[in-house]
C-alpha cells in the first residue's frame, strides 16, 4: 500500500460522490455547473457571475473578455506551463479538443495514487500564479471523461471518477509546499459525465496573507482503483474587477 508523506497526497475517506464546497454534487451529462459553484465557503463570499465561454486554440489574440491569467490555457500543442502534483499524478498532451479543433488539444491528468485503504484519492495538474491579497478570482474550464475506466464494483459496472477545478492559496510566492497551504481552498463543481465536454466554473477570494495560488485541474478517484484520467481544456482564470 502506498504511504503518503508529502503535502498534496491526502487520502480522503468520504465516498466518491463528493459534494462541492457549496453543497452541489457531481454534474450530470451534458450540463454545466451553476455559476460560482463550489465557492461559497464563508459568509460574505462574492456574488456569482456568468463567465464568458472562451476558446483558446493558438497563441494568437483571444476574444474580448476571455483574457486569462494562466499560460497555455488551450493546450494547442503541449502542456507547457502546467506541472503534475507530487505522488503518482501525470500530465500529458491529448489530441482531443473541446471544440473539435484538429489543430489543438487538451491536457490529460492521470491519477495513479493507489492503495488498499478505503476512501478517495484527489490529485491533479497545476500552475502557480501570484495573487493580490483580498482579490476575487473567477475560474472556468471544459472537462471530458472517457468511459470504462477501472475495475468497478466487481459486477461489471466500471466506476466513474470525478474532475473539476480548484484554487489553493499559499503564504509564499512560489506555491511551495515548504509551507502549509492556506485554508480554505476553493473548487468548482465536480463532474462525472462521460463522453461529453462539460463546462464548470467557480470563484475564490485570496486571504490577506496569500502571496500565490495553485490553479488546479483536479481529479478524484477511489483510492482502491489503479488509475483515472480526465481531460481539461480552455482554462479561464480572471481577477474580478
Amino acid at each position: 500500500m502506498l504511504c503518503c508523506t508529502a503535502v498534496g497526497c491526502a487520502l480522503d475517506t468520504r465516498t466518491l460522490t463528493e459534494t462541492t464546497a457549496g453543497g452541489s454534487t457531481a454534474g450530470s451529462a451534458g450540463t454545466s455547473s451553476t455559476p460560482g459553484g463550489g465557492a461559497a465557503l464563508l459568509p460574505g463570499d462574492p456574488p456569482d457571475v456568468d463567465l464568458p465561454t472562451c476558446i483558446y486554440n493558438s497563441a494568437g489574440p483571444v476574444d474580448p473578455g476571455c483574457e486569462t491569467l494562466v499560460d497555455n490555457p488551450g493546450f494547442s500543442t503541449t502542456t507547457e506551463g502546467w506541472a503534475a502534483e507530487p505522488l503518482r499524478i501525470e500530465v500529458n498532451w491529448d489530441p482531443l479538443d473541446a471544440m473539435g479543433n484538429q489543430d489543438s488539444g487538451s491536457i490529460a491528468v492521470t491519477n495513479t495514487l493507489f492503495g488498499k485503504s478505503e476512501g478517495i484519492a484527489p490529485g491533479g495538474g497545476f500552475q502557480c500564479l501570484s495573487v493580490t491579497p483580498g482579490g476575487i478570482y473567477d475560474m472556468a474550464a471544459d472537462i471530458f471523461i472517457r468511459p470504462g475506466q477501472g475495475a468497478g464494483d466487481g459486477m461489471g459496472a466500471p466506476y466513474v471518477g470525478l474532475a473539476g477545478l480548484s484554487i489553493l492559496f499559499w503564504p509564499n510566492a512560489t506555491c511551495s509546499e515548504s509551507d502549509r497551504s492556506l485554508a480554505p481552498s476553493y473548487r468548482s463543481d465536480l463532474v462525472d459525465a462521460t463522453e461529453i465536454w462539460t463546462r464548470v466554473q467557480g470563484d475564490a477570494v485570496a486571504p490577506d496573507n496569500a502571496q500565490s495560488m495553485s490553479v488546479r485541474v483536479r481529479t478524484v478517484k477511489p483510492f482502491s482503483e489503479y488509475s483515472f484520467t480526465a481531460l481539461f481544456d480552455n482554462v479561464l482564470v480572471q481577477q474580478r474587477q
